[in-house]
């Protein structure tokens, strides 16, 4: 009976803390920004390689991370990148620092990836685990209370073996969607 009781109380404070409704009174220049928690992000992006082994890309990440405050906050992500030329499949696996400028509906924003791509096309081997690096620069435009979307231009940096190991650099779009 004692557990019923805490598992009611629980189930109470649960449906009380969702029906919070925030305050949207404020004026577009003096808004408080966004709110601290869990947030997931959808994207999609096309780089265009640039130099010697410049190759294009098509990717789609998912990303689930932590707002730390209204300007910070720190993810985890993972995805698909489709080599349009070599019909390569890479599956990256890298963390994300994304920091907005301002606590405004339409904010500037920079985020950062580090990680690693998994060449599934070379069966998950040694030799098809390479470093990536990207940037990227854009704007936020916050739909909804926990709702925003991105986009972004952006640098991509990747390691690759095609025969040799070769460093492949493009310049892409990013478009996101936080929820």
């Amino acid at each position: 009976m004692n557990n019923f009781f805490i598992l009611v109380v629980l189930i109470a404070n649960s449906f009380s803390s969702s029906a919070q409704v925030p305050d949207h009174s404020s004026s577009f220049e003096s808004r408080s920004g966004f709110r601290a928690g869990f947030e997931r992000t959808a994207e999609i992006g096309y780089i265009i390689g640039m130099g010697n082994y410049g190759r294009d890309f098509l990717k789609l990440n998912g990303k689930y991370g932590y707002r730390l405050n209204p300007y910070l906050s720190l993810a985890l992500g993972t995805g698909l990148s489709y080599d349009l030329a070599e019909k390569d499949v890479l599956i990256p696996l890298f963390t994300n620092v994304r920091l907005n400028f301002t606590k405004k509906y339409v904010s500037p924003y920079w985020a950062l990836g580090v990680g690693y791509s998994f060449d599934i096309t070379r069966d998950f081997s040694i030799e098809g685990i390479y470093p990536l690096l990207n940037s990227t620069a854009g704007v936020r435009f916050e739909i909804a209370d926990k709702y925003a979307l991105y986009v972004g231009i952006g640098y991509d940096k990747q390691r690759l073996k095609s025969g040799k190991i070769i460093n492949t650099d493009g310049i892409g779009i990013n478009i996101g969607f936080s929820f």
